[in-house]
């Protein structure tokens, strides 16, 4: 164990920088970041990688999803030493640069920069005498470090899906005149059912399918949202809205896997109550899938909002989907408030 008077980053100091990252505009660059989505370089010596150092990055980096059928690591890995990170790879969208020197350090740093060396980047420095003093930093702090990576992935989407080139104006707009909400949505959906208080969107043109559901319940008190509630409230539009012809209706598997509660805040910076899991079909056909879904409160209209994305892709990668999805719902915006 690590004695509380060595010279580690600790909370307080380290909260400080990640706080300070929603404000940092980091170095300007007209170089486009390479890599693909939720991909990560790694920099570091190869004895760390190969050592105790590298078992904790791919810990914490490498983790599965949550809420995943199938174990899909959160960030793919890739790695180079430092005599390997040359002008060709600095343009990786993702970066970690691990420096482990006892040579050149007798404490921990974290640090956090944008476009260092392209645009959209981001960077992440992690400065440690030892292994054991990089294994403290990550187990106090790798779960934000995760955090902070995926929150800038699903931004780059949105405003990919927000630009002119992927935006469907006309799909987005029929949304915002139905539900009241503004969201990010790519060409490519179309919409398949349309009720008094919900709207059904689905891609359906590969063998990954993406489907949305946006819709509104009656805010009935002022108490927070639970799981419980969540859940109950999900099963009870999706029992009614997804169907199969065998009589089967779509359901929350519970059993297995159970759904996860976090209160976030979407790209607006309005407060959502995300729930995450899995969906299954009772009394049909066998599918399943991961789903995630963002509610927030229309205090105007006196109701909940939800925007829902579910995936179905037997034996496909879903990880990639679900983000596409819960970067929509991230965007979701109350017209009102425009």
């Amino acid at each position: 164990m690590i004695h509380p008077t060595r010279h580690i980053l600790r909370p307080a100091a380290l909260l400080a920088v990640l706080l300070a990252i929603a404000g940092c505009t980091g170095h300007f660059s007209s170089t486009t970041a390479t890599g693909g989505v939720y991909e990560l370089l790694i920099v570091m010596d190869t004895a760390a990688w190969n050592g105790a150092a590298g078992d904790t990055t791919r810990a914490y980096l490498a983790q599965p999803m949550p809420n995943m059928p199938q174990a899909d690591p959160t960030f793919k890995l890739s790695h180079v030493t430092w005599a390997g990170f040359t002008d060709i790879v600095k343009p990786v969208r993702n970066i970690l640069l691990a420096d482990i020197n006892p040579k050149k350090y007798t404490k921990t740093v974290v640090g956090f920069s944008k476009n260092k060396w392209a645009g959209p980047q981001r960077v992440v420095t992690i400065q440690a005498p030892d292994a054991a003093e990089y294994a403290e930093i990550m187990s106090l702090y790798g779960q934000r470090i995760v955090d902070y990576l995926v929150r800038s992935e699903l931004e780059r989407q949105v405003n990919v899906y927000r630009s002119k080139n992927y935006s469907d104006e006309q799909t987005a707009g029929a949304v915002a005149r139905k539900m009241g909400v503004s969201l990010a949505i790519p060409k490519g959906y179309r919409i398949i059912k349309d009720t008094t208080n919900l709207i059904w969107l689905t891609d359906a043109r590969s063998s990954v399918r993406r489907d949305l559901i946006v819709y509104a319940t009656p805010e009935r008190d002022a108490t927070p949202l639970t799981l419980n509630t969540l859940i109950q409230r999900r099963d009870s539009v999706m029992s009614q809205t997804v169907t199969d012809q065998t009589n089967g209706y779509m359901s929350t598997e519970c059993i297995y896997d159970r759904p996860t509660h976090a209160v976030v805040m979407n790209m607006d910076s309005v407060r959502c109550d995300e729930l995450r899991g899995l969906w299954k079909m009772n009394g049909g056909l066998a599918m399943g899938g991961p789903f995630v879904s963002h509610t927030i409160l229309d205090t105007i209209q006196h109701r909940h909002i939800t925007v829902e994305g579910f995936v179905y892709a037997p034996g496909k990668d879903k990880r990639t989907p679900i983000r596409q999805l819960e970067a929509i719902a991230s965007s979701m915006r109350l017209v009102q408030r425009q």
